[in-house]
């Protein structure tokens, strides 16, 4: 099946180079030149930059896959680069910067028929995105290889401007690129089923242990059929894989138990269902079981079956019970108590930070003539004071928030006429008499 897909997508890829493509010629081969031409009068003078400017182009257009979107630009791409920085080395500086310029106008038009590429040929660069997608490069590369260069050739059409003969082949290299994809399902999901049964089948499984074998080979072409139809659906198309892999597994370890019983004697009989008897005593040890080989080997199963299922419920008992205290928790953390709510935040305390004495004195706020009185830096009593010497925002009033001194202030209880008579911050001669200070100390 696959040398056919591969001889045909030979046929394609021939009939395209025929058709134009061997030339190995670009269409806007004349734009390239001119704009290049443009481009050298840019880089005039200006050798270096022409070869940075020339390799970051080279490296813009490997990073846009024009290998496979252009590749006759990236082509000339290549030697026209490889051509510069060996003039470059030869001193010919003139020369190199005509071949960066060129490197720089090759790039430019290969996005271009990236572009152009994109807009005639959606499906097929999908396609291939798919193939990339599901290893088909891996899993069936010859078929891979031989769908790329077919795509490869419509390219070469495009960038040679043959752009009606694309629109011809490109439905025959899209039905080959959707076949790549089934095959790669197939030798992925099902080959190894067809192959386990085929190993069943040459150890006389068959024959051996027929029903087991006929069940196996019935599942392995159902699914075939079904993967053929389904191909696109990843999970069925792995479902059906799997199951039949396990059905043909299943008759060929069958298969090799039941010609090892045809060949076994009354003692070799007797060894072996001790054998089994031991497999079932290792599997309750396990589950921490009583020893249960006084009874049949069906009755052991029973038990051991059994015994599994009540422990796997108090598992799960358990694990519910921790699962519900934690949701539980969470949802406390989620939604607070009605306490929780009440308790204070951090929000008073802000507030007393920035206005602690506005409250207890608004008549500071009112007291234009704090930020008037000079006398304060000079007031003796100032100097005895560090809470006042260290006080310069008294004109800024950004103080009133930081002095707790106010209440403090042990000069305050010196003079009970400061804390016995709130007139202090009523009379106005304080205001307007800076001497006020003086005659406080001469009576004092």
């Amino acid at each position: 099946m696959f040398s056919r897909n591969i001889l045909f997508l030979s046929v394609i890829s021939a009939a395209l180079l025929f058709s134009g493509c061997a030339n190995k010629q670009i269409a806007n081969q004349a734009e390239v030149d001119s704009a290049a031409n443009e481009k050298v009068e840019q880089f005039l003078g200006d050798n270096e930059r022409a070869l940075n400017d020339a390799e970051l182009a080279y490296k813009k257009a490997k990073q846009a896959e024009l290998d496979f979107y252009a590749p006759l630009h990236m082509e000339q791409i290549h030697n026209t680069l490889k051509s510069a920085q060996s003039l470059e080395l030869e001193g010919k500086q003139q020369e190199s910067i005509q071949a960066c310029a060129k490197v720089v106008a090759l790039a430019e038009a290969g996005l271009k028929n990236k572009q152009k590429t994109e807009a005639l040929l959606p499906e097929l660069i999908q396609q291939k995105d798919v193939l990339a997608e599901i290893k088909s490069e891996r899993i069936v590369p010859k078929q891979y290889k031989a769908g790329i260069e077919a795509f490869k050739e419509l390219i070469h059409l495009i960038e040679a401007g043959e752009d009606a003969q694309v629109g011809k082949a490109s439905q025959s290299v899209l039905a080959e690129l959707k076949d790549i994809e089934l095959n790669t399902m197939l030798e992925k999901h099902w080959q190894p089923a067809r192959d386990t049964l085929d190993k069943a089948d040459n150890e006389d499984a068959d024959s051996n242990a027929k029903k087991t074998f006929d069940y196996a080979e019935t599942l392995v072409e159902q699914n075939e059929k079904l993967i053929r139809q389904n191909y696109t659906d990843r999970d069925l198309v792995a479902k059906a894989g799997k199951d039949a892999l396990r059905a043909a597994q299943h008759a060929l370890y069958i298969g090799r138990e039941v010609t090892v019983l045809f060949q076994m004697n009354k003692t070799r009989a007797e060894e072996a269902a001790l054998g089994f008897e031991d497999h079932l005593n290792n599997i309750g040890s396990a589950l921490k079981a009583d020893d249960l080989r006084h009874m049949s080997l069906e009755d052991q199963t029973l038990a051991l079956k059994q015994l599994a299922a009540e422990q796997e419920r108090r598992i799960a008992a358990r694990y519910q019970k921790q699962i519900a205290e934690l949701e539980a928790y969470i949802d406390g953390i989620k939604k607070p108590s009605p306490a929780q709510k009440s308790l204070p935040v951090a929000m008073p305390t802000a507030t007393v930070v920035e206005e602690p004495t506005v409250t207890e004195e608004p008549v500071v706020t009112e007291e234009p003539a704090v930020t008037e009185e000079p006398t304060v830096t000079q007031e003796p009593t100032v100097t005895e004071e560090p809470a006042v010497a260290e006080e310069p925002a008294v004109a800024e009033e950004p103080v009133v928030t930081e002095e707790p001194a106010v209440i403090e202030e042990p000069v305050v209880t010196d003079e009970p006429a400061v804390t016995e008579e709130p007139a202090v911050t009523e009379e106005p001669a304080v205001t307007e008499e800076p001497a006020s200070p003086p005659q406080t100390d001469n009576e004092a």
